[in-house]
């Protein structure tokens, strides 16, 4: 299995292969001030502090590939002034520094316009060695079915149990699950696969008062595999392990 790690304590990831190093970041969300602006309230963008982090951590894992792997952009449909002014802003700085691909999300509708030439929009799933890339609106298809590992974002993993301190705080969610749970091509197998949800990369998204608070699961792939997991870690950004697989509930409700 190739080597991947949590960059604590940022909401990154470092894929290692044989021949590559990655970078992954996931849901930047890059405009969404724009729904505040439009009413009044004054939300300073938020790209300055993701270009920051992401100018360290390429100076210093040095990696050959970013990869986003969805939300760069945060409107569903017409580009926003926010969005036509900053996802250039952000991608043309940091493309000078490091080859960039994407995996479009839910979000990125008619991203390309709003891409330079040297950026690569992938499909909806990316395969590496033995771990599968997606977005999370989506359920993996057979592309990624040989994978022993997907990671995925989409759901802004948060913890939030009521009276705890740690309630609120982005996290990650590890978990191993049957495959045959994913696709239909293991069905009759007891093969287990990882799957890895990322933060999101815009940690402005959960300040209170901008997180968003949802009545069920958003992600297609957690209502499918939802009582089926044997094993799972969430873990806050700072590294420290806080739950395990009877937690589950405080992150995905």
């Amino acid at each position: 299995m190739t080597k991947l790690e949590i960059l604590s304590p940022y909401p990154a990831l470092k894929l290692k292969t044989k021949n590559k190093k990655y970078l992954i970041v996931s849901d930047l969300h890059i405009g969404f001030e724009h729904r505040f602006n439009k009413d009044g309230f004054n939300i300073t963008p938020s790209i300055t502090k993701m270009l920051q982090t992401l100018t360290e951590l390429v100076q210093l894992h040095k990696p050959d590939k970013l990869l986003i792997l969805g939300d760069v952009k945060s409107g569903f449909g017409r580009i926003n002034k926010e969005e036509w002014k900053y996802v250039p802003k952000l991608i043309e700085k940091i493309v000078k520094q490091v080859e960039i691909s994407i995996i479009p999300g839910n979000h990125d509708g008619r991203l390309i316009s709003l891409l330079p030439k040297e950026v690569k929009l992938e499909s909806r799933e990316l395969l590496i060695d033995d771990t599968g890339f997606f977005h999370g609106h989506t359920i993996p298809t057979k592309k990624l079915s040989s994978a022993t590992r997907l990671v995925m974002g989409h759901i802004h993993p948060t913890y939030s149990r009521k009276g705890s301190p740690l309630s609120g705080r982005p996290i990650w969610l590890t978990l191993r699950v049957q495959k045959k749970f994913i696709f239909k091509e293991h069905e009759g197998t007891d093969d287990i696969i990882e799957v890895w949800v990322m933060p999101t990369f815009n940690t402005e998204l959960s300040s209170d008062g901008l997180r968003v608070f949802r009545k069920k699961i958003i992600s297609p792939l957690f209502r499918k595999i939802n009582g089926t997991v044997s094993e799972a870690l969430i873990i806050t950004l700072d590294g420290s392990v806080i739950g395990d697989v009877n937690s589950m509930k405080y992150v995905l409700q």
